[in-house]
């Protein structure tokens, strides 16, 4: 009688650890490696509000971003420059929290400015995975070049300028 009431005991604490490591497993699943997502354009800052107090913070590349508790409670993250890096916070309960930034180029700057100088052409300035896009028709192949030149200074994929009437891209540029 005794040896099957400490096997049942043995039975339920199992069936408890299991229960435990079932769940710790699910917080890792749901807040593993890359944990938050975080998006920002180059020269932008976000403060993130956090429910409990910040310990320590360790980031990757801060060439791409860096942060720094603002308070015990708030985090700031720069975006220096595009890119993806890693943030890990500690907790003052130890818990670690992780998370992904990812830093595209800000094109707000390059697409208002080609709107002002060119408002009757159709171009269009996209950023993705640290790269930019030009696209779009112009009237002629000189307001092409002016705008691939406008766009000089940003890293881009091939541009897609099409004059009017013309049916090949006029100017591709490397990354």
């Amino acid at each position: 009688m005794e040896r099957m009431a400490v096997g049942i005991r043995f039975l339920r604490l199992v069936t408890v650890v299991l229960g435990v490591l079932s769940l710790l497993a699910a917080q890792v699943r749901e807040q593993g490696p890359e944990g938050e997502e975080v998006r920002l354009a180059v020269g932008r800052s976000v403060v993130l509000d956090r429910s409990e107090d910040i310990q320590r913070l360790a980031i990757v590349d801060t060439n791409v971003a860096d942060a720094v508790a603002i308070t015990s409670r708030e985090l700031l993250i720069n975006a220096n420059a595009p890119g993806v890096t890693n943030i890990v916070l500690w907790s003052s309960t130890g818990d670690r929290h992780f998370f992904t930034v990812k830093i595209r180029p800000d094109v707000e700057q390059l697409q208002d400015h080609i709107r002002k100088v060119f408002p009757d052409e159709d171009i269009r300035v996209d950023a993705s995975d640290g790269v930019i896009t030009l696209s779009g028709n112009v009237s002629s192949r000189e307001v092409a070049e002016k705008v691939l030149g406008m766009a000089a200074g940003f890293q881009f994929l091939p541009a897609e300028l099409r004059a009017k009437g013309e049916h090949h891209v006029l100017a591709t540029l490397p990354r």
